[in-house]
């Protein structure tokens, strides 16, 4: 290409690039929900610190191991905010949650566990924590 040739840089690029990061969302949702569709589950988005589906949304029959079906969904992140929350469809799966629920002193399903004799003990298992001091633990069925 000879000097006469050249076209002088697209000047817009940088304005380009700072509208492209106006819809950037930074989300550990995201971040999580690639990482359990990598795993094989299929997921789908709550709302942001609940348990319930987005208003409009199917729930459970929206959940999907396609990261791009996953993004067809990006509208609820920037209506409703980054931080939704993530189920995941168990069907099919092998795994069974235990869900204990601690909502107040006298409705404490550890301290249920405990009266039915059962010790709990999750070291060696997977769980989560809900946002009030429940437990979700993780249990995958053997195959036959």
């Amino acid at each position: 290409m000879n000097e006469t040739q050249k076209k002088p840089m697209n000047t817009s690029l940088t304005a380009n690039v700072q509208e492209a990061n106006k819809e950037f969302i930074k989300s550990d949702c995201i971040i999580k929900s690639h990482d359990l569709i990598e795993q094989g589950f299929k997921v789908y988005l709550l709302a942001q610190g609940t348990n319930a589906p987005y208003k409009g949304s199917n729930g459970h029959l929206d959940a999907t191991s396609d990261v791009k079906v996953l993004l067809l969904f990006t509208d609820m992140f920037l209506k409703y905010g980054a931080n939704s929350n993530i189920g995941i469809s168990l069907k099919d799966t092998n795994l069974v949650v235990l869900d204990i629920d601690r909502h107040t002193p006298h409705k404490n399903g550890l301290r249920s566990l405990k009266q039915a004799g059962i010790n709990a003990n999750f070291d060696s298992e997977m769980f989560e924590t809900t946002p009030r001091q429940g437990i979700r633990v993780f249990y995958r069925v053997p195959d036959g």
